[in-house]
């Protein structure tokens, strides 16, 4: 059965405003991704091959149905347009939001795909950090890259000359961003952003 902390896959975002072809990608228990692909009629259809190898050979089998996978509340996921759409990358979440603003936990030393849970726009600035600490956010359509700098607060370089520009960076509910801190951290949503020590 299904618990309050979860959602169907086929529950989880608006498809009205997403374009045919879009691709939805979510982590499963194995380590790798689920994907699913929009059809014409904005539903989602399973795109992965599971390959099971036993003394009969080798057996093909389609993914599961959206409806049939389901995925912790506030979990991470990748929603992938097709090639050469247009539009504002505008997407709506589907669900209640929970009372706790939630908190994200990041691993030190790497990349962690992390989001804003709480119910409203948080800003950047109350996340210190160590020296190096990186945040890579999405500005524009493209990646844009965060240092954290004692001091100096969270910087990105212009690409044109290469200097550094202190950044005022708000992340949108329900906006995702990658975050590489320098050690274990835990971003509490519900108090601006504010990293604290990882549980």
């Amino acid at each position: 059965g299904y618990t309050t902390d979860a959602i169907t896959v086929s529950d989880m975002i608006n498809t009205a405003e997403l374009a045919e072809g879009s691709k939805l990608h979510v982590p499963n228990a194995t380590g790798g991704y689920d994907i699913w692909q929009l059809d014409l009629n904005k539903k989602w259809q399973p795109m992965n091959t599971n390959v099971a190898i036993d003394n009969a050979g080798a057996n093909e089998s389609e993914g599961a149905a959206a409806n049939a996978v389901q995925t912790d509340r506030g979990g991470a996921f990748w929603l992938e347009p097709p090639s050469g759409s247009s539009g504002d990358g505008t997407f709506y979440l589907l669900g209640k939001p929970a009372a706790d603003k939630g908190t994200s936990t990041a691993v030190g030393g790497k990349w962690n795909l992390v989001g804003n849970t709480s119910d409203k726009p948080v800003n950047l600035s109350g996340l210190t950090g160590a020296n190096f600490d990186q945040i890579a956010v999405q500005v524009g359509g493209v990646l844009r890259y965060y240092t954290y700098k004692v001091g100096k607060g969270w910087r990105y370089q212009a690409a044109d000359d290469g200097s550094w520009t202190t950044g005022d960076v708000t992340i949108q509910l329900g906006q995702g961003l990658w975050y590489k801190p320098a050690s274990d951290t835990t971003i509490d949503w519900s108090n601006g952003m504010v990293k604290t020590a990882a549980e």
